[in-house]
């Protein structure tokens, strides 16, 4: 298995589903992301002691298969995200051996663009398989969910406890 998050030993290649379902329950929490604002994110990211710079940006940006490559759409990425350094990461898919999943990575995102970006997803904004990340924590953003991975358990039940009518119990 390739590991791209070898501090938190998850890969986000593994046929066994998404860093939020790899780790305990008291190591996760997941957000409906229709209900996440701007101060409830600023609260979020002052819970998870993120400072500006503290995250890097991981998002699958082609396939390769048979030599062909098919390109995802990265307009929204791009437009968040601006920066000519970047670091290619090319992994063989666990599933399909003959698929290649290049991803973009992009070091120390500006918290602002970050959560401009979440609030972007939340309004209907297209959005790539995308993580934030840095040694103790994994957040990946979707259509319809921010999920939450983090190394101390004590910080995801502060979380819990502060966000208790928001974050999503279905998987608890």
């Amino acid at each position: 298995m390739t590991q791209l998050f070898t501090n938190l030993n998850l890969s986000i290649t593994t046929s066994r589903g998404t860093p939020y379902f790899l780790v305990s329950k008291d190591k996760r929490i997941r957000f409906d992301i229709n209900y996440v604002e701007h101060n409830i994110l600023n609260n979020i990211f002052s819970l998870l002691n993120i400072s500006s710079g503290d995250l890097n940006l991981i998002y699958l940006d082609n396939v390769e298969e048979f030599g062909e490559k098919y390109r995802l759409d990265t307009s929204t990425v791009n437009d968040f995200f601006q920066t000519k350094e970047f670091e290619i990461i090319s992994i063989q898919d666990e599933e399909e051996n003959n698929e290649i999943l290049n991803f973009h990575q992009i070091k120390n995102c500006k918290e602002n663009d970050i959560i401009n970006y979440i609030l972007h997803i939340s309004k209907g904004g297209y959005s790539n398989l995308l993580y934030f990340y840095n040694d103790s924590m994994i957040i990946k953003i979707s259509s319809d969910i921010v999920d939450i991975v983090h190394e101390d358990s004590h910080t995801i039940t502060l979380m819990k406890v502060q966000f208790n009518s928001l974050y999503d119990k279905y998987y608890e």
